[in-house]
């Protein structure tokens, strides 16, 4: 069975158990058991001298993916528990790698089936090593360990015949050695510091925390103008409320673009055009900043958003923005028919960004600038005449861009 081994043992310079911290609302031991998870371990064993949240958060994780999991507090138990047949996984007290530069050093066939038994090395004058020596310790004049190792299970049957308070993770690090498991140093590329990360006090991990926030809000841009003004947004509110309410901030945001976007088809209902689409533009915005605000959630906690949240956020603003249009296109004094242009002009703007050259793709995705100058033009009386010409130049875009025709000749 491929076992997960991870400590809990090792405490802060203010006395806190270091697998205790929160990052991002998440304890350093649940995403550990996370990342074991993630390669497909079916046991996740604790080694802590008691029970404290951490370790009931990261057995709810464990329960929760069908994981088997295990609190010990002493070495007899732990050899007990690990047989000859088992694959062992041993993450360091603290250590939380970046999830892919893990899975490459440990499966880099990206099979299952695959693991790769490896003590993980660092050369001797690694930035980690010197600033953590008790936690990478050396293993020969060269080198120092990485933190993580894979090695064979049986050898654990063997911490019986050492004192019951000896560290068990260093003793089998060193039955692995003596075993000949196979070493790998680190490259610089795999040893980055933000790939290997040591939560070894608080404002480390909030340090890291920001890190995150920042680079998954990068990662959450669109292309359009307002996409990325949303993921910005959506990145400064992570850090101005902290990451741990990011997921209720998102939720507020989904709110509330959805009650704008109903405020602009209210609005739209009773003739005033020019405001129900500067509503729209502002629900867009909020939508956009809600859908980065869940890109972020998503990548800090390791989940995923719900089917519905995902088709609010897209195609959802979309026909919002199609509907309200219709309804200020279709006044008392307008034929019906021209409530449709509010579904073609959104219909055309579609095919335009996606079959559009790569440098035009944004101009037609920026939604709360087309609903801008849709709200100028409304406020002249000018709104049919503007959906039109949007919807025309939509058209021709589609049609007279080469290699990239959405519609067939």
């Amino acid at each position: 069975m491929r076992t997960a081994l991870l400590a809990a043992l090792r405490t802060t310079d203010t006395g806190d158990l270091r697998a205790g911290l929160a990052l991002a609302g998440r304890s350093v031991l649940a995403r550990q058991a996370s990342l074991a998870l993630a390669l497909g371990y079916e046991r996740v064993i604790v080694l802590a001298e008691t029970t404290f949240p951490a370790v009931t958060e990261a057995e709810i994780g464990c329960r929760e993916a069908s994981a088997v999991f295990h609190h010990v507090t002493r070495l007899a138990e732990l050899a007990a528990l690990i047989h000859s047949e088992d694959e062992l996984l041993i993450l360091a007290d603290g250590l939380l790698p970046d999830p892919a530069a893990l899975r490459a050093l440990v499966a880099p066939r990206n099979g299952a089936l695959h693991l790769r038994r490896t003590v993980f090395c660092l050369s001797d004058d690694d930035p980690h090593a010197l600033e953590f020596p008790a936690d990478f310790e050396r293993i020969d004049s060269a080198r120092c360990w990485a933190g993580v190792l894979v090695m064979r299970g049986g050898l654990a049957q063997e911490l019986v015949n050492f004192p019951q308070d000896s560290d068990a993770i260093s003793l089998l690090l060193r039955l692995a050695l003596q075993a000949g498991t196979p070493c790998h140093t680190l490259t610089c590329e795999e040893r980055r510091t933000q790939a290997w990360f040591m939560a070894d006090s608080s404002a480390a991990v909030l340090a890291r925390e920001q890190v995150l926030v920042s680079q998954y809000a990068a990662a959450a841009r669109g292309d359009a103008p307002y996409a990325q003004v949303a993921a910005w947004l959506g990145g400064w509110l992570v850090q101005r409320v902290g990451a741990a309410q990011a997921h209720r901030t998102q939720l507020s945001a989904l709110g509330a673009g959805l009650g704008l976007m109903l405020a602009a088809l209210f609005a739209a209902g009773w003739g005033a055009a020019a405001s129900a689409l500067l509503l729209a533009a502002a629900g867009v915005l909020t939508l956009g900043v809600s859908a980065a605000l869940a890109g972020i959630v998503d990548a800090l906690m390791g989940g995923r958003q719900s089917r519905w949240q995902t088709l609010l956020h897209e195609p959802g603003s979309d026909i919002l923005s199609a509907a309200i249009l219709a309804v200020a296109l279709a006044g008392p004094d307008a034929p019906l028919a021209m409530s449709a242009l509010g579904l073609i002009v959104m219909a055309s703007l579609r095919l335009a960004a996606s079959g559009s050259a790569a440098r035009f793709a944004p101009l037609w995705r920026e939604r709360v600038g087309q609903l801008s100058v849709l709200a100028i033009a409304a406020g002249a009386g000018l709104l049919g005449e503007a959906v039109a010409a949007l919807c025309l130049a939509a058209l021709a875009q589609v049609l007279f861009t080469p290699h990239h025709r959405s519609i067939p000749n």
